[in-house]
């Protein structure tokens, strides 16, 4: 009887020892879904999949991805982490106030949007804007009718652009812009192979440095094309611009085509401002088809198509290079 006695109390014991151990917690997916009929009180799994991005990235784990099952707009979405976003190309995001997509991200996350269809219907501020992070990889979208469709301020970024086309913007297609004091020196980067800069107010891609940032802005374009950009207003209506008060800012275009610009296709501004040219067609701008201002530096390999741009007679010889 007491060996009987004594063996439920052992039991209870335990019974009351396991109940008081917190059960550990969950970890979150490395992969989660939205759909249009979805609903952000699932849990984003492939058969509950939740409505937007913003819920979608608050659930999924650092580092994983956030997969698209059909096409709808899935809201304006701040990323505070690495991530992949894979749209498929039937993926939107709408902002007709404010950013589409924000990157704010600290410790170095590296983020990547594919197959996205971003708008900001003609009074967005950004499409993509990259505050803080690592790097940004961008594959595959369409970003147009912003005020600038990417707009990166972080020092130390690194930006790629693949096959995508920019368009439509009310100043930049891409503004890349290095204006913040620092005694650090950054580096702020940048690689677009195969993309459409197109009928933006201002410029295709503007690059931009002054005096007070500590570093360079270098970008290199390859098999790109700026066009039309300035064709509804806006100032500009340059291709591709490099402008600097100080601190180096370098563009490099290999096998570009900039056309039908109605200022000039190519501007270095400044004396921080170097664009160099390479195996590149430039026709049919309006302002001619190269300049450099104010000690900006202009550099061609002499493989270079110019042609039918206004005021060509009248055109800079740039420096060859060695």
């Amino acid at each position: 009887m007491k060996h009987a006695l004594f063996s439920a109390f052992a039991v209870a014991c335990a019974c009351a020892v396991l109940s008081a151990t917190p059960e550990p917690a969950q970890a979150q997916p490395s992969r989660v879904f939205v759909a249009a009929q979805g609903s952000d009180a699932n849990s984003c799994t492939f058969a509950a999949p939740c409505r937007t991005f913003q819920h979608a990235h608050d659930t999924v784990a650092a580092g994983g991805e956030i997969d698209v099952l059909d096409p709808a707009g899935y809201g304006a979405l701040t990323i505070s982490k690495s991530i992949s976003i894979q749209g498929h190309g039937f993926a939107g995001v709408s902002a007709p106030s404010g950013n589409a997509i924000t990157v704010n991200s600290r410790g170095g996350a590296v983020v990547n949007l594919r197959g996205l269809l971003i708008d900001g219907v003609g009074s967005g501020q950004s499409g993509i804007q990259f505050d803080d992070g690592a790097s940004v990889h961008i594959q595959d979208n369409l970003i147009r009718s912003f005020t600038n469709g990417i707009e990166v301020n972080l020092l130390n970024a690194v930006l790629t652009v693949t096959n995508s086309t920019i368009s439509d913007n009310s100043a930049n297609g891409i503004l890349m812009q290095a204006t913040t004091s620092s005694t650090s020196i950054h580096h702020m980067r940048a690689v677009l192979d195969h993309v459409g800069l197109h009928s933006n107010g201002f410029a295709g891609l503007n690059l931009l440095g002054t005096s007070a940032a500590n570093g360079a802005v270098t970008a290199i374009a390859t098999d790109s094309v700026a066009s039309y950009n300035g064709a509804a207003g806006g100032g500009g209506g340059y291709g591709f611009v490099a402008q600097s008060s100080g601190v180096p800012v370098l563009l490099k275009l290999q096998r570009c085509t900039v056309a039908y610009n109605s200022n000039e296709g190519i501007l270095a501004l400044g004396p921080g401002g170097a664009v160099y040219v390479h195996q590149s067609v430039i026709f049919y701008n309006l302002g001619g088809g190269w300049h450099s201002v104010s000690s900006g530096q202009l550099f061609s390999t002499g493989t270079n198509f110019l042609t039918n741009n206004a005021g060509d007679e009248d055109s800079q010889t740039p420096f060859a290079l060695k």
